[in-house]
């Protein structure tokens, strides 16, 4: 599996002068793109890098929050590729919007609670899915 990630702009610019910032996958020759939630200006980011550029005052924050983006594509690519695993964009985004339950605490909690319900009293069930409801 041939697999890369980067930071890109949306290609329209909204009302206010700024873009979507996306990151951008590429597995095996077939693109996905994943939004990031935040908008920059472009003229505060460099397309050929795919990075901020360091005249922007908030440009160390916005990177931290487009490199912490790619290093997740990444191992989830590389968790796909050591367990033998096919990955498709419409997997990717999946994947990467909504971890599978080994990844997300609460979703596994709830299969695991599922699974021991003929077992425990109903009273410890409604306890736990109390402490699930809260999430924290």
């Amino acid at each position: 599996m041939r697999f890369s990630a980067k930071i890109c702009l949306a290609g329209h610019v909204k009302s206010d002068g700024t873009c979507l910032v996306y990151l951008q996958v590429i597995i095996d020759s077939a693109r996905g793109t994943v939004p990031l939630g935040f908008c920059v200006a472009p003229k505060d980011f460099d397309k050929k890098y795919g990075r901020m550029k360091p005249s922007h005052p908030n440009a160390d924050d916005f990177q931290d929050e487009m490199n912490v983006a790619v290093a997740k594509a990444n191992a989830i690519a590389s968790r796909f590729r050591r367990e033998g695993l096919t990955l498709d964009p419409m997997t990717f985004k999946n994947e990467y919007v909504d971890p599978t339950p080994r990844m997300d605490m609460i979703k596994f909690m709830e299969k695991e609670l599922e699974l021991k319900k003929p077992v425990i009293s109903i009273n410890t069930h409604k306890n736990y899915q109390t402490v699930i409801n809260s999430k924290f």
